[in-house]
């Protein structure tokens, strides 16, 4: 009985450590149901390189920024902690409305990024959305290029939609049913997420979407 209790922490063990290390747009690592205390939100704020990105390694991760900067977001702490966190914040907010969202297609793009082409666009979308919701302060030039850029970034998901949202691989054939169910999931979210805050979205391509996921998964236990 001993030796099967030990089996079974260890299983737990390393399904955690793939759930916090193996995924490039994962939260940083910290203990389920614990809020960072205020030291790792400190180093969580001075942790950006120096264009204001977070990393995983030596790579820029768009994922990983997006994160870290919705953490800060929603930190509580003094109130210079928490001018400083929302200052982090919204700094990520102007590199993506400003640098990486494409005016003519809608795509929030990385260059040299760790994550996944659609993944980090459709997780930046998310971060927008809820950035505009928070208690960060925008001008109303700021507020209304940020909203403009997130109904970009909505059209492209719905513009682009192949096979149901699966569009990041060139070849549907080659990819694995996880990652296509993947950069399905991130995408759904991201409609899912910017219907809820009363964006307009085409609700046949969230069907479509569901329809492709719950074919994918019937796949996987085929």
């Amino acid at each position: 009985m001993k030796r099967n209790n030990i089996r079974i922490v260890l299983a737990a063990l390393v399904v955690v450590l793939v759930a916090t290390v193996g995924c490039p747009h994962t939260k940083p690592p910290t203990v389920p149901g614990k809020s960072f205390d205020n030291k790792e939100l400190i180093y969580l704020a001075h942790s950006r390189n120096e264009d204001g990105y977070w990393t995983i390694g030596h790579k820029v991760s768009l994922c990983r920024s997006c994160e870290a900067a919705m953490e800060l977001m929603r930190a509580e702490g003094t109130p210079e902690e928490v001018e400083q966190y929302r200052a982090a914040a919204k700094e990520l907010v102007g590199n993506i409305v400003m640098g990486l969202a494409d005016p003519h297609n809608g795509l929030i793009f990385l260059k040299n990024n760790y994550s996944e082409l659609t993944v980090g666009h459709a997780r930046a979308l998310i971060f927008l959305i809820e950035a505009l919701q928070s208690d960060i302060e925008f001008t109303p030039e700021e507020e209304k290029l940020t909203r403009g850029v997130i109904v970009h970034a909505i059209k492209y998901i719905e513009i682009n939609q192949r096979l149901a949202l699966y569009r990041y691989f060139s070849d549907a054939q080659t990819a694995t049913i996880w990652k296509r169910h993947n950069v399905s999931m991130a995408q759904i979210n991201a409609l899912k997420a910017a219907r809820k805050a009363g964006y307009k979205v085409d609700e046949r391509v969230i069907e479509m979407a569901d329809e492709f996921r719950r074919m994918e998964s019937d796949k996987k236990y085929m």
